[in-house]
């Protein structure tokens, strides 16, 4: 079976589908909205705001960079799946996809990085 999925940045426009997604995982981590390791920017402080609108303003000053991967249902019905493998696979998983090493956080996790190029329109 062939799985096409498409990729597309996190911007103001893409926000409610990422929304929608975050929010069926409860907030991703337990309501951080992906928000956790986000700072004050200029012109937002990140205690003024809940979770959602915090990350909310960051996608609309184009700071917080993020990929919206949309995947087929694909899946027998009432076969679930998981966005776990995001945050289970190894550093050489994503090395070989193309992703770079950014940066520690704790003792355990890394940030890793790429540059997904926009789609033709």
């Amino acid at each position: 079976m062939t799985t096409s999925h498409v990729i597309k940045a996190l911007t103001p426009e893409t926000f409610p589908a990422w929304l929608a997604l975050a929010e069926k995982h409860n907030g991703v981590w337990g309501g951080c909205y992906c928000s956790y390791f986000h700072g004050d920017t200029e012109q937002t402080v990140k205690d003024d705001y809940d979770r959602v609108t915090f990350k909310r303003r960051l996608v609309d000053e184009a700071v917080a960079h993020a990929a919206l991967v949309s995947f087929p249902n694909e899946l027998e019905p009432g076969k679930k799946t998981s966005s776990s493998f995001l945050h289970s696979g190894t550093r050489a998983m994503f090395e070989r996809a193309g992703f770079t090493f950014e940066r520690h956080i704790g003792k355990r996790k890394t940030v890793m990085r790429t540059t997904v190029a926009p789609a033709a329109s």
